[in-house]
């Protein structure tokens, strides 16, 4: 990630769920860019602020969900004693409703937050050659399909994806940003990987019964850029084109 991120010039970045801003904050001081970071949670979003201030970082950072529409939600907070005072999946909607969901049966507290809709946050901050980080714990598609006909329509916005391999609409994920326009590529240590489905593969070692599956690369990234223009991207900053 870290190598992609100082490897590809933007203009700004606009990161959804950015917890600490491991991210948002280096990709300011690497490359000085226009960068909006959003944080649901209250906890996290002070940490992110704190990290802000003491890396003299220029990040501008919102305390909001981002979803499909303007709304006043109920954001839902691991409260357990193995996910610390700063858990990083926090998630919009009751888990324990979702019999899918890995950590439906965790303990949870609820604070109110203000959520914004995604195609009202890229309309807002958009600004030159973007790039748009999305990882909001199982809510990405219904962001994105409130984004879909504006990213049909843009040219210039990279998005980076988590998608995990207990994520039961990976696939619609995948489907929707190719209906968009975009080729999507698994970030990897060697590389971008291109993919025709989203490629969630689990750590090594691990049992295949297992529902709590770990995922071996999670990040995904979909641009308009030619195939010619990764390749050539990939050989520059990697050393191989997989």
């Amino acid at each position: 990630m870290f190598i992609l991120l100082r490897s590809i010039k933007y203009d700004s970045m606009i990161d959804v769920g950015a917890y600490f801003g491991y991210f948002s904050i280096y990709l300011d001081l690497v490359q000085q860019a226009e960068v909006i970071a959003y944080e649901a949670d209250i906890d996290n979003f002070k940490q992110l602020q704190f990290f802000i201030s003491y890396n003299n970082s220029k990040v501008k950072a919102f305390n909001n969900a981002v979803g499909d529409v303007v709304d006043e939600i109920n954001f839902f907070k691991p409260t357990c004693q193995e996910s610390g005072k700063f858990p990083s999946h926090g998630q919009i909607g009751d888990p324990s409703k979702d019999s899918n969901n890995l950590y439906k049966n965790l303990k949870y507290t609820k604070q109110s937050v203000k959520m914004l809709p995604l195609k009202d946050i890229i309309e807002l901050h958009l600004k030159g050659k973007t790039l748009l980080k999305i990882d909001i714990e199982g809510y990405e598609e219904k962001a994105l399909r409130s984004a879909q006909n504006l990213l049909k329509q843009l040219k210039d916005i990279d998005l980076i994806v988590e998608i995990m391999i207990n994520d039961t609409n990976s696939l619609e994920v995948f489907n929707l940003l190719q209906d968009c326009g975009y080729k999507g590529y698994l970030i990897t240590n060697a590389g971008l990987v291109a993919e025709d489905r989203p490629l969630v593969l689990p750590k090594p070692n691990a049992d295949p019964h297992e529902n709590k599956l770990r995922t071996l690369w999670k990040n995904h990234f979909f641009t308009k850029r030619s195939s010619q223009e990764i390749k050539k991207l990939n050989l520059s900053i990697y050393k191989y084109n997989i």
